[in-house]
Order: C-alpha cells, then structure tokens, then sequence
C-alpha cells in the first residue's frame, strides 16, 4: 500500500470465487453420492426382508408355475415403487423448503421441473439397480425349499 491506494486484480478474485465454487460443488455432489448409495441400501435391505418374510407366498407361486421372469418382475415393480414414493416425497419437501425459505429471503422461487423428472428417473435406476439383487434371489428359490422353510 503505498500512498493510500490499494490495487486489487478482479479477476484474481474471480478466479478465486470460482475456485471455491467447485470446492463447494464436489464436496455437495460427494455428499450426494454418498446418500445415494445409503438410500440404494436402505432399498435393498427392505426388498431383502420383504424376501425373507413372503418366501412361503414365493414358494407357492413356484409351485404353480411362475416363472422367474414373473416373480422378479414384481420385486422390481415393488423396488421402484418404493424409490418413486421417496423420491416424489423429497421433491415435495425439498420444494416447499426452498419455497418458504425463498419466501422468508424474499427471492422468486423457479422449480426447474425437468431437473426435477431427472432426478426421479435417476432414483428410479437406482432403485432398480438394488433392488434386483433381493429380486434374484427370490426368484432363484426352489419351491420345495420356500414352502419348506415355513
């Protein structure tokens, strides 16, 4: 500092802002990931239990001739409603918080509705991805065995 004047360069600081911006970007989209996987396991340890506890209704299924195509296809549909139900209800949640917050600051809150689809199509994968373990493994069991194990 000499004579009074500071000389800043703007776009040292720009560089700088932005460099903290993709700090702050990984560190969300680390955070993300992380609660993707947990809830991609929280879905798979209730398809899992859902298994567990109609293995006698599978075993007769079987029984009767369903295939293993059939009985996959309804832990799937099972899975992904489970992953639609949760992820509709964050959005509504997350919405409304972002409405009221916005509210309380005094923004203009613009939902982007396509992000929005996005994010439950990417939910949805998710749950089919962990939910075809539990799926699988119900529709390998052997009728003898499911009805046995009652």
């Amino acid at each position: 500092m000499t004579g009074g004047y500071t000389v800043t360069n703007l776009s040292k600081q720009k560089e700088n802002i932005g460099n903290i911006i993709r700090i702050f970007t990984l560190v969300l989209t680390c955070v993300g990931v992380i609660s993707l996987f947990v809830a991609g396991l929280s879905i798979m340890n209730v398809m899992l239990a859902a298994v567990t506890e109609r293995t006698r209704e599978i075993g007769i299924k079987k029984a009767l001739g369903s295939s293993r195509f059939l009985i996959v296809s309804e832990f799937l549909v099972e899975a992904i409603l489970l992953t639609l139900i949760g992820s509709l209800s964050g959005i509504a949640v997350g919405t409304l918080l972002s409405w009221l917050g916005a509210r309380i600051l005094g923004l203009t809150l613009v939902p982007q509705v396509s992000i929005m689809v996005m994010v439950v199509l990417f939910s949805v994968g998710i749950g089919v991805l962990f939910g075809s373990y539990p799926a699988l493994k119900a529709a390998r069991l052997r009728p003898v065995d499911a009805l046995r194990s009652y």
